[in-house]
C-alpha cells in the first residue's frame, strides 16, 4: 500500500520536472538540450 502511494508521488514529481524542463530542452539554441539528446543515443549505442 505504501509502495503504491510512493509510486504515485514519484510519477507526479517526474511529470512536474518534465513540464519544467521541456521548454528548456525544446530550445534549439540551448547547449544543455543538445547534450541531453546526445546522451540517450550514446547510451543505446553503448548497450
Amino acid at each position: 500500500m505504501f509502495t503504491m502511494f510512493f509510486l504515485v508521488k514519484l510519477t507526479i514529481a517526474i511529470v512536474i520536472v518534465c513540464g519544467i524542463l521541456s521548454p528548456i530542452l525544446a530550445s534549439p539554441h540551448n547547449k544543455l538540450s543538445t547534450l541531453f539528446w546526445k546522451i540517450p543515443n550514446a547510451f543505446w549505442i553503448f548497450l
